[in-house]
């Protein structure tokens, strides 16, 4: 009887109808050797020959389990990471498998983030071979073994070497840094965001290998309309595990905006962790350290970085680099580098021995550069010169005195046209680089910094001749205009234009010159009348608009009954409750109660620009949150609180951390639902505050 793994070789050696008449043939052009075997039938073939003669396809049909796992080499959360070897190729992957403690929420987590680091092929992003389940149905997936160091390891080496590092380390360093662009800036075409790019997830191999791993918090952005999505990156199923309303991240490395619930993360968001990273390759420290987390998040928000150089000592960074870290650790996404590319560009030019545009370097500082980067070719005609002018000033000293004056007057001359050169070509740089700013204000619905786009947008159409694009250029002025509360100026702009279009913009700028009046800006009711009419799509012009008027143009004095429906509006907005007519059901305030209970409410800051607490001008004492969607103490923030209804809430996992928040808020008693609960979260709040349980007994 042939074994049921032979007999599928005895078919490769078969013909189409099924006979054994050309074995002679397919012996002989497989091996002369066999020609003993010629007329044969196919039982005269043992199994030791057959597997003698074809090795390696009886060893691939043979095998049952396709890998053999050995020692455990990384854990991490629910998930374990293993040495394995796929037998049917003989080489030794990596194998991640979630806990046997995992919820089925844990799974869709973990198989996320190998369907989609699957998808991104780069030599500088670790390559995910396959995803599958065990003999146990439980999910896995495998990816190259790296070999090598963490980035984490191999500064501390460095730095334990040279506390202060040194011009060699700091080249290896940036050149490490250099690759782990290259792959986020990749990650970003896919539109893919990283969102924990740190040293412990920077893999440094032996031969200058540079991998970026853990892609666990990675995102995908769907915003852009002209992107396409590839068929493997769905984001309705690779944004499943959400970080709407979460922070996460690595303290230190994180952007301010992920230190907040909702904050708006992008491309801007992982700029800032690579400033971070080359900051560690330059120190050896984090920007952000020392403290508890909470401290680091507020620093992190705050922007308290300290000086490179004041780390450094006598071994300074030099002003292009320190330029560049700078810009790109800003507080303000605006501020720094909005691509990953630019990024990279300025550190090619600094690498090169050019100024990066984050120094702004003068005339001389750029001249400074051009001959560094030619030093040796300087030396040579220096040295050439010196040797002419010796051996003539031996024997024609006067005509080597006119000489030199003549080379001085040429030097001079140079000199003067190497700095007219450079001049002209910051002139042009600078011509482009405003060019590009007004096509990002043209194009962008981002209204932030309205003042300082206004003044670009008048100069384009101080130059600009084409009416199709002096229209757009009008428009998005007016825009801008009506978001500071220029509405005279919005109507002008929109009024210039060659084809009248009564937008939006028209009717409600029209209706805010007369309520503001002799004044210079509106009151609380008065921005509520015009908020009230703009929908979802003008959300961005809402969330700017409130929080300019919070930060520069709201009377502090100003009686808050007005504040009252705005704050609705701006409650409603914030929790994407569009529907118009919910702003006619006002919130509660009396004798300094605030009621909002009963109501879809979760987000209590406007996480436009700059956090800023909507309930913060009620000063109440008292807040009804019961029955709500409010869930996280971090959203009570800037409050100052002294009783806190949350019955009806689900709250979120109450521990130390979180009751040190309400603590911060002035919160001395708690109405709560023990139901909703555990317990020990309710003997974490008996023994923090006075506590209030309404459930029923």
């Amino acid at each position: 009887m042939i074994p049921k793994s032979l007999q599928k070789h005895r078919k490769i050696m078969m013909n189409s109808e099924g006979n054994s008449e050309n074995n002679e043939t397919f012996y002989s052009r497989l091996d002369p050797q066999l020609t003993s075997f010629f007329g044969m039938t196919e039982s005269d073939v043992s199994d030791q020959e057959l597997n003698y003669s074809f090795p390696i396809l009886t060893e691939l049909t043979t095998i049952e389990q396709q890998y053999e796992v050995s020692e455990k080499v990384g854990q991490g959360g629910m998930k374990a990471v293993y040495k394995a070897k796929e037998r049917k190729t003989n080489r030794y992957v990596a194998m991640a498998k979630m806990s046997s403690t995992a919820t089925r929420e844990g799974v869709e987590y973990f198989l996320r983030e190998a369907r989609l680091t699957s998808s991104l092929q780069h030599p500088n992003i670790v390559t995910v071979h396959s995803i599958g389940l065990d003999e146990d149905a439980n999910p896995y997936f495998t990816m190259e073994l790296l070999k090598g160091k963490t980035l984490a390891e191999v500064l501390k080496e460095n730095y334990q070497e040279s506390a202060s590092g040194c011009k060699e380390t700091r080249d290896k360093l940036v050149g490490i840094f250099s690759k782990v662009c290259d792959a986020i800036a990749y990650a970003h075409s896919k539109q893919v965001i990283h969102l924990d790019i740190k040293p412990q997830n920077i893999n440094v191999g032996s031969y200058g290998e540079v991998v970026v791993m853990d892609w666990g918090l990675a995102k995908i952005l769907t915003d852009d309309e002209d992107f396409i999505m590839p068929d493997e990156l769905d984001p309705n199923e690779l944004n499943h595990a959400t970080l709407q309303g979460q922070i996460k991240g690595t303290p230190g490395y994180m952007a301010p905006e992920q230190t907040m619930s909702y904050g708006n993360k992008d491309v801007r968001s992982d700029v800032y962790a690579l400033g971070a990273i080359l900051y560690a390759c330059l120190t050896g420290k984090s920007p952000v350290e020392g403290g508890g987390v909470d401290e680091m998040l507020e620093r992190t928000q705050k922007g308290e970085i300290r000086n490179l150089n004041e780390l450094l000592g006598n071994n300074k960074v030099p002003l292009g680099l320190e330029a560049l870290v700078s810009k790109a650790l800003a507080v303000d996404p605006d501020e720094r580098y909005q691509t990953v590319a630019a990024l990279k560009n300025d550190l090619d030019k600094y690498s090169g021995g050019f100024a990066t545009s984050a120094e702004d370097a003068s005339s001389m500082t750029q001249l400074v550069l051009l001959l560094k980067r030619h030093k040796k070719m300087v030396s040579l005609m220096l040295f050439s010169l010196l040797t002419i002018a010796s051996i003539l000033a031996y024997s024609f000293i006067h005509i080597q005195r006119e000489r030199n004056n003549a080379e001085a007057s040429q030097r001079i001359a140079e000199q003067n046209l190497v700095m007219l050169a450079q001049e002209k070509g910051v002139s042009n740089t600078l011509r482009e680089n405003v060019d590009g700013l007004i096509f990002d204000v043209l194009h962008s619905e981002d209204v932030s910094s309205a003042k300082r786009k206004i003044v670009l947008l008048d100069q384009a159409i101080s130059r600009e001749t084409e009416i199709k694009e002096l229209d757009a250029l009008r428009r998005r002025k007016a825009i801008l205009h009506f978001v500071i509360q220029e509405f005279d100026e919005t109507l002008a702009s929109l009024d210039a234009c060659s084809k009248k279009k009564r937008s939006i913009y028209y009717r409600l700028a029209k209706q805010g010159v007369e309520l503001k009046g002799d004044a210079e800006y509106l009151t609380d009711d008065g921005l509520a009348k015009i908020l009230s009419q703009m929908g979802a799509n003008y959300a961005d012009v809402i969330f700017s608009m409130y929080e300019k008027h919070m930060r520069f143009y709201r009377d502090a004095d100003a009686p808050i009954e007005g504040y009252t429906q705005l704050a609705t509006i701006m409650l409603n907005m914030n929790n994407r409750i569009w529907d118009g007519t919910q702003h006619s059901n006002l919130i509660g305030f009396q004798d300094e109660k605030l009621d909002l209970s009963g109501r879809k409410y979760r987000n209590l800051c406007n996480h436009y620009g700059q956090s800023y607490n909507i309930l913060t001008p009620f000063m109440a004492n008292q807040v009804d949150l019961s029955d709500t969607m409010f869930f996280e103490f971090f959203q009570l923030r800037g409050l100052d609180v002294k009783v806190l209804n949350i019955a009806g809430c689900s709250v979120n996992n109450i521990n130390n951390t979180r009751c040190q928040i309400l603590k911060k808020c002035g919160v001395k008693q708690i109405i709560f639902d023990s139901k909703l609960l555990g317990a020990d979260e309710v003997t974490l709040l008996k023994a923090k505050f006075l506590t209030d349980d309404i459930s029923p007994k």
